[in-house]
């Protein structure tokens, strides 16, 4: 049968008051790693990423972005891992149609009305932090003025320094060559990845950039994504700007995380162009865009830069289509949907012609020879945050694809695999010591300025650290939830509830807190408990016993 390529039978022994066998510890581990994805998003308005609607008044870069990083390095790796192990007990259950069909009620049809509902609150969202953002931004002027005028302001430290970028975004040159004589960095970059240079160049003050670069702005540092000062004034049509990185020694000839360079971003289509304009808020449009890109060409030329027209159609699509924030936070479902096609593909090949991985490479030590790799393998082809991208395009990243790939597999190799079954994360304190070491090093390498030289190596210490999280959250919930425990069987089920509909209404309370005046992680904590509060009675009065419930969950008891 199929299955023997994949996994043994479960030998399972917890059974449920409905006769059917259950892994407690890891129902709730997926509803963790659910939960923790409201954590993640609570944590966004407290780093400065300009595409974010909550902007909050106190930012952190250096605490909070360091959370945001620790968890998201390995949140989704889990999810996708337990996953894997279910969907090989269904199989194994159920067959591969009823895996099939599972899925498709479970999965898809949450994935495609969940899309239609998350889209038009999360424009709502938007533009209640629009409104927000004014005000925020109103507070930190007249807070920068109060200073300079010799005023005690008490604000808490943050990287970067939020001050240049208000600089830049207002247009004050005078502020900004001051703050840089005494305090600022110019080389420093903000929660969304993108360098002060980069942000100014999309405000197009040449005198801002001037200021920049005479303080000593590196004109080759790339954004996150990869993307250098040249290639974002290409992308706008910023010829004089073009020609003054140009004489910085601009490098022509630097390719970013799509492997482009910056003269193939002059040729990318109008429907790319005027999204990421929309994304970053800025008024201008495709045909001042398209005249300044002419310029562009005729500068490149006059300097022996050739601008090739061919290879550039393709890659701005291609990056359009991965990278456009299409399904939001829904995109691990899109993912799964393309993973459980390729699972079933191989489950059926492997059983057709009796293929399976050897069974000493499903077990610990000896699974780390090919985990590792491969995880690594696909981390290096990923670059705009510590951890997997969070690109969430129509189209999948390739790279991220497999990369979560390995993770299912992982989980549903592990099917009847008495070590795991039984032992699975013994060690775990052992192992969450251990990745904490291996966290602060692969972090400490992705943020280098010298990163580029050094992505192999950071892309083992990320993969090795997400394992390692893995392996202790495998053990701790084996230790203290394996038996059946009615609050956590409630909040597991309510988890994925909370997880699809949690979005829109963060942004809006992160929104809304943006302003006050209050400590961060005292915010922080009423963000996510009054996004949560309110989604849990939702669903025990409108979920849980309803169709919607159903969908999601399966079918449940009335007063359980």
């Amino acid at each position: 049968m199929a299955m023997d390529a994949l996994g043994q039978a479960s030998q399972n022994k917890n059974p449920t008051e409905s006769g059917k066998l259950r892994h407690h510890d890891l129902d709730a581990l997926r509803a963790f790693a659910m939960l923790l994805g409201i954590l993640l998003h609570g944590l966004l308005s407290f780093i400065p990423i300009p595409i974010w609607p909550a902007q909050d008044i106190y930012q952190n870069e250096d605490i909070y972005g360091t959370i945001n990083s620790a968890i998201h390095g390995f949140r989704m790796p889990l999810f996708f891992m337990v996953s894997g192990y279910f969907s090989a007990m269904l199989w194994q259950r159920k067959g591969l149609k009823g895996l099939l069909g599972h899925r498709l009620k479970r999965v898809v049809v949450p994935m495609i009305v969940g899309f239609f509902i998350v889209w038009p609150m999360i424009i709502l969202a938007s533009i209640t932090g629009s409104h927000f953002k004014e005000k925020v931004s109103a507070i930190k002027l007249n807070q920068v003025a109060e200073s300079d005028t010799g005023r005690a302001i008490k604000v808490e430290a943050e990287k970067p320094s939020p001050e240049l970028w208000e600089s830049i975004r207002e247009g004050n040159v005078k502020r900004l060559a001051a703050f840089l004589s005494t305090q600022g960095n110019p080389n420093q970059s903000n929660g969304d990845g993108a360098t002060l240079l980069n942000f100014a160049i999309l405000y197009g003050n040449l005198k801002m950039i001037e200021t920049l670069l005479e303080s000593g702005a590196d004109v080759n540092l790339a954004s996150k994504d990869g993307s250098t000062p040249l290639h974002t004034a290409a992308f706008l049509g910023k010829s004089e700007i073009a020609k003054i990185l140009l004489s910085y020694k601009a490098d022509a000839f630097r390719r970013n995380n799509m492997m482009a360079l910056p003269q193939d971003s002059l040729k990318a289509p109008r429907e790319l162009t005027m999204a990421i304009v929309a994304i970053l808020g800025l008024q201008t449009d495709y045909e001042t865009i398209a005249d300044g890109r002419e310029k562009v060409i005729a500068l490149f030329e006059s300097q022996g830069i050739e601008v090739s027209t061919a290879k550039s159609q393709g890659a701005g699509v291609m990056a359009f289509l991965a990278k456009f924030p299409f399904w939001h936070h829904l995109w691990f479902l899109y993912y799964l949907v393309w993973i459980l096609g390729a699972y079933a593909f191989l489950g059926w090949v492997g059983g057709r012609f009796g293929l399976s991985i050897p069974s000493f490479l499903r077990s610990t030590p000896y699974c780390w020879i090919w985990i590792i790799p491969l995880t690594a393998l696909f981390q290096f082809y990923m670059r705009d945050n510590y951890g997997p991208d969070t690109a969430t395009g129509i189209l999948p990243w390739p790279p991220k694809l497999l990369y979560y790939c390995v993770f299912f597999i992982f989980g549903a190799i592990q099917l009847g695999e008495k070590a795991f079954e039984e032992k699975r994360g013994r060690f775990w304190y052992v192992w969450w010591l251990l990745a904490i070491p291996v966290f602060f090093v692969g972090h400490d390498l992705f943020e280098s300025s010298n990163r580029e030289s050094l992505f192999m190596q950071y892309s083992f210490f990320a993969a090795v650290y997400a394992w390692l999280m893995i392996f202790g959250f495998l053990g701790f919930f084996r230790r203290y939830f394996s038996r059946y425990q009615d609050k956590v069987r409630y909040l597991s089920d309510a988890s994925y509830w909370l997880y699809l509909s949690h979005l829109p209404l963060i942004m809006i309370i992160q929104a809304v807190f943006s302003p006050v005046q209050w400590p961060s992680w005292i915010k922080l904590f009423l963000v996510c408990i009054f996004t949560t509060v309110p989604l849990m009675i939702c669903y025990a009065v409108f979920v849980r016993h309803t169709f919607i419930g159903r969908m999601l969950n399966g079918p449940t008891r009335k007063g359980s």
